[in-house]
């Protein structure tokens, strides 16, 4: 009987925790991609990403007149028969080379929140059972870290970064619903990484844990700790009118207490965006544009 195939699908916003949850799964006996990322120095114990499937997800967006700080949600019902045909073979094309036949792998990368149903449909008839992994850290920290980058764009205020980490957290809790997932929040992979191993041991049978994986994880996350840019003691303090924090706080209550993305927890989520949406006015498409991307996307 031939084995099925597993991808451990990693979606989140927040770079380093990613990263490090990757990493961990990797560590677990989990694939990585065959051409990882370099270059980038947010993160010296790395970011575990496939680089074709980074610059093939930023054509994807720059096509449809969006982009990684921009924050929009694309199902897969917004592309024609055709289109999806097309991005479908560009996917697997990209995952055969970089996974090859590893019978269990690890895929992140943040774009990939923006574009779940795109991915778990190629992922699905590409023949591997889909788990996914769901890394929560608080939108203050999150909001903190993107405005540290060097390629945040200028002028996008704290209101942005959290509608944007919510915009992220969305595309999660959708994919979530018809999906196997295991919800791991940022704080307990930093203090506890071995009891979040164990119960995606637990939760994704095909990984193992072995003596030497714990040690070679606690070493990992250590190293991490040590490498990474300080965290503040205290909860950053966020630039935004009182019903939205109000709104953000009451969903952060929530958040941070479940370990399953709920059809309520959506709701939640998509009333405090709402909150947010209504300060926030996107830049007007170019005519040119929308042409495009029509041309694009015609059946």
């Amino acid at each position: 009987m031939k084995q099925q195939k597993v991808c451990i699908l990693i979606l989140g916003m927040h770079r380093s925790g990613t990263s490090m949850t990757t990493r961990v799964l990797n560590l677990m006996g989990a694939g990585l991609p065959a051409t990882l990322i370099t270059g980038l120095d947010d993160n010296k114990t790395g970011h575990w990403e496939s680089k074709p499937l980074v610059l093939h997800n930023d054509k994807l967006l720059h096509r449809l007149g969006s982009s990684w700080s921009e924050g929009r949600l694309f199902p897969l019902t917004l592309f024609s028969a055709r289109s999806q045909a097309r991005i479908k073979r560009d996917l697997v094309r990209i995952l055969s080379s970089e996974y090859g036949d590893q019978p269990v792998i690890v895929l992140k990368e943040p774009r990939i929140c923006l574009l779940a149903d795109l991915y778990i449909a190629v992922l699905h008839e590409a023949g591997y059972q889909v788990h996914l992994v769901v890394l929560l850290r608080h939108p203050a920290e999150v909001t903190r870290s993107l405005k540290a980058r060097s390629n945040w764009p200028p002028g996008k205020d704290d209101t942005a970064a959290v509608r944007l980490w919510l915009v992220h957290v969305l595309g999660a809790a959708r994919a979530a619903q018809h999906l196997p997932h295991s919800v791991l929040h940022y704080s307990a992979l930093m203090h506890g990484p071995l009891d979040i191993a164990r119960r995606l041991k637990r939760e994704i049978k095909p990984l193992s844990l072995t003596p030497d994986q714990e040690a070679r994880i606690t070493d990992f996350v250590d190293t991490s700790k040590s490498n990474g840019p300080d965290t503040p003691k205290t909860t950053p303090s966020l630039d935004l009118g009182e019903a939205e924090l109000a709104s953000l706080n009451a969903l952060w209550n929530s958040l941070s207490s479940t370990e399953q993305l709920s059809a309520q927890v959506v709701e939640e989520i998509e009333r405090s965006l709402a909150r947010f949406e209504s300060r926030w006015e996107p830049e007007r498409m170019p005519l040119a544009w929308i042409r495009r991307l029509r041309a694009w996307l015609k059946p």
